[in-house]
């Protein structure tokens, strides 16, 4: 929270099940059988949109795994090699918080007859098994300790990343005072440094 007047911060950690859905559950949740998310939401500009996609995420994920018939095989066997099971539905359901959230009734505070501005980076890790599955907007970072030793998992949606800041030249996007803000697709941006996000940035997540 730091010096901010609220917590922008959210987290949630929830096992997903193909009959029972989304099941809260309080603490760790231990690997083994079914399936398991994580998420750590790091708002900017207010929490409404941390709050939102701690809330709903985790959801939308497993509408998308429903849909896409995906609790079978994530619960099966190992993947052949280059396969991701899962990829598509994490990306999926980044886009459609997104998209719902952007145009959410529930952004409108009727006694300041104003929008919420708020944005949020996200990083979820869908567990299956002893398979690890990574999706993150933003420069929250996802980290595995493992013997001793640290693995980073993600990779900072940052103007100070090289690529990421091609990639927004590249999209039309506008780069000011020294490549540190960001203008793109119309939305003035210049006070922040993230190139990702939901709600808020551009683009979509790296899964």
């Amino acid at each position: 929270q730091g010096q901010r007047k609220v917590m922008e911060d959210m987290h949630v950690i929830v096992r997903l099940d193909a009959d029972a859905g989304v099941q809260h559950t309080p603490g760790a949740v231990r690997a083994g059988r079914g399936l398991a998310l994580a998420g750590v939401f790091d708002g900017h500009g207010g929490d409404k949109t941390a709050k939102h996609a701690a809330r709903n995420l985790p959801a939308l994920v497993h509408s998308e795994l429903m849909e896409q018939g995906l609790y079978q095989q994530l619960s099966g066997a190992a993947p052949a090699a280059g396969a991701c099971a899962g990829c598509e539905a994490l990306r999926a359901s980044f886009a459609g918080f997104d998209r719902w959230w952007s145009n959410s009734g529930a952004r409108y505070d009727p006694e300041t007859k104003k929008w919420d501005g708020s944005g949020s980076t996200a990083v979820v890790g869908l567990v299956h098994g002893a398979r690890l599955l990574v999706a993150n907007a933003g420069d929250s970072a996802a980290l595995l300790v493992r013997g001793g030793g640290v693995t980073r998992l993600s990779t900072e949606h940052k103007l100070t990343n090289a690529a990421e800041a091609e990639r927004v030249v590249q999209e039309g996007g506008l780069l000011v005072e020294g490549g540190r803000r960001l203008k793109a697709h119309k939305h003035d941006l210049t006070s922040i440094n993230l190139t990702r996000c939901v709600r808020g940035c551009t683009s979509a997540p790296r899964v």
